[in-house]
């Protein structure tokens, strides 16, 4: 009997495997690319309410939708592969 079927199928069920692993790790990472752009639009947001000057206040604004559009943007992309609470 040879070895060589065998060797060829543990073959494929490693690259499988590492294949399976590297979608799970790109999943992790659509999700935490997500939840790193709502916790940036809360920091702004929190630096918006803080702030006193109007011109401080229009920058914290500005960058908080910047933020929210990243968010909005990467939850649509990624809508089928993650679910955010």
């Amino acid at each position: 009997m040879t070895l060589l079927p065998l060797y060829g199928m543990m073959n494929a069920r490693a690259r499988y495997q590492r294949w399976r692993e590297e979608l799970d790790l790109i999943k992790c990472e659509m999700l935490w690319t997500t939840l790193w752009f709502k916790h940036r639009q809360k920091e702004w947001q929190d630096r918006e309410e803080k702030s006193e000057e109007p011109g401080q206040q229009a920058y914290a604004a500005k960058q908080q939708q910047i933020w929210i559009r990243f968010a909005k943007t990467a939850e649509k992309t990624f809508h089928e592969y993650i679910t955010i609470q």
